[in-house]
């Protein structure tokens, strides 16, 4: 099923160049064969890429260790995709992977707030050794389903779920 999706989006891609809804189609299915090098072609040269696309790219030059390219992408998508945060916590896993926590740092200081991005920055001020910062990120997430189910470093949660009227 998913391969005949593929060679429909191939198809529409033949037909309209500039759909990048099949473009990301096809990427997806070129992601899961780990053709990274395929995936860039994929979207060479497209001025409009979608907030997907992005995060295929910028994930394929992470993957293929091209960390510069991969940096600068992932600005460029801010500016045209501010909310999108998936392309920093790519770039952030490659440096915790290997073990370089200040870089992963620098990349998430400028990644647009977002309760994982608020959670992956403060787990990585906690191995560095820093301050207790996980306590005012967990504030500052707006959506209890982002945060963790556990209890946090300095104690458990409070309940921020409305209180359920008895019936």
């Amino acid at each position: 099923m998913v391969e005949r999706a593929g060679r429909i989006a191939r198809t529409l891609l033949e037909i309209d160049p500039a759909g990048t809804g099949a473009r990301d189609i096809v990427a997806a299915s070129l992601l899961r064969d780990r053709k990274w090098a395929d995936v860039l072609a994929l979207y060479e040269g497209v001025a409009s890429k979608s907030a997907d696309g992005y995060a295929r790219v910028v994930g394929a030059l992470v993957m293929l260790e091209r960390k510069d390219e991969a940096l600068a992408l992932a600005r460029e998508s801010r500016d045209v995709h501010p909310g999108v945060p998936l392309p920093y916590a790519q770039l952030a896993q490659l440096y915790i992977d290997r073990q370089m926590p200040n870089e992963a740092l620098r990349v998430l200081s400028i990644a647009p707030n977002n309760p994982y991005i608020l959670h992956l920055r403060a787990d990585l001020l906690l191995q560095a050794g820093g301050p207790r910062p996980r306590r005012p990120a967990l504030r500052v997430a707006p959506r209890r389903e982002h945060l963790p189910r556990q209890g946090s470093v300095d104690g458990p949660l409070p309940d921020a779920s409305p209180p359920v009227p008895p019936r």
